[in-house]
């Protein structure tokens, strides 16, 4: 027998499939979705206590753990020694030279979702950090017709409903893949910089994958869970501490997976020794 006559038959021989088999088998197609998902838990007694101290003793927007996290978690994965801060076009990857994260914000009961970009995270104090999440966040609820939101919500509205999805595909291209901001479904050039965090800390969730939508072209995104307290090993010895889940969504396409084990190691050790954060 030839060799080719064997592979042939190598492929097409096999045993009998089962009625569900056939019908799983029939439905079954080859994967394309290179996303990778990741639960880390964080111990943040420690990152709490320094985060009342400082609230307790100065005036002006309160530091949230939600901030001191977004701060901590953009400032490590976007690091230049990870590829994450970036974007490919036409075969190159283009380094961004800051390090910018989308924080979103929700309003009228979550059915409205919004994110504000926190340009140079790195480079800002947790109380900018704060006051300019909550600058947003104010505006962003009192649905002020002047924010790129809102804006772009009205030219949703009257869009008919067969073009939304490729007028956003098309906005999307511009502000996340060329860096073009658009006017006439206004928004700036990548509008939530290159890392999306969500925090679901008040509605109790303990795990909470978050989507990667296909418009924005984000490569990662995190979900801050809610605050428990869990025994664990701490010194040594079996402890009370506080703990919260990051669960991260991440594009294996667009970086090796090495890298978040490395970026997830770092996030510990600084929120486990968070004191680099309030300098």
């Amino acid at each position: 027998r030839s060799p080719n006559m064997q592979i042939f038959k190598t492929i097409w021989t096999g045993e009998r499939l089962s009625p569900r088999r056939r019908l799983l088998y029939s439905m079954w197609r080859p994967p394309t979705d290179g996303r990778t998902f990741g639960v880390q838990t964080v111990d943040v007694t420690s990152l709490l206590e320094c985060i009342k101290k400082r609230n307790d003793a100065s005036s002006g927007p309160k530091i949230t753990i939600t901030h001191a996290l977004s701060k901590g978690i953009g400032t490590i994965a976007l690091d230049e020694k990870y590829d994450l801060n970036g974007h490919f076009f036409m075969g190159r990857f283009l380094r961004h030279r800051t390090k910018d994260v989308g924080v979103l914000v929700t309003a009228r009961d979550g059915k409205d979702l919004g994110a504000v970009k926190i340009s140079s995270i790195d480079r800002k104090t947790l109380k900018e950090i704060s006051a300019e999440v909550k600058a947003y966040a104010e505006a962003f609820r009192r649905q002020e017709e002047n924010t790129d939101h809102k804006k772009a919500s009205n030219v949703l509205s009257s869009l008919p409903f067969f073009m939304i999805r490729a007028v956003v595909d098309v906005v999307g291209f511009l502000n996340n893949r060329l860096g073009i901001p658009t006017k006439g479904y206004p928004s700036q050039e990548f509008p939530m910089g290159r890392l999306i965090i969500s925090s679901l800390m008040t509605y109790g969730v303990d795990i909470a994958f978050p989507p990667l939508v296909a418009s924005m072209h984000m490569p990662a995104a995190v979900v801050i869970s809610a605050v428990h307290s869990k025994v664990v090993v701490f010194e040594g010895k079996p402890a009370v501490r506080k703990v919260v889940n990051l669960c991260w969504t991440f594009d294996h396409r667009f970086s090796d997976g090495v890298d978040l084990a490395k970026i997830a190691i770092e996030v510990r050790n600084l929120f486990e020794n968070p004191e680099a954060l309030f300098l």
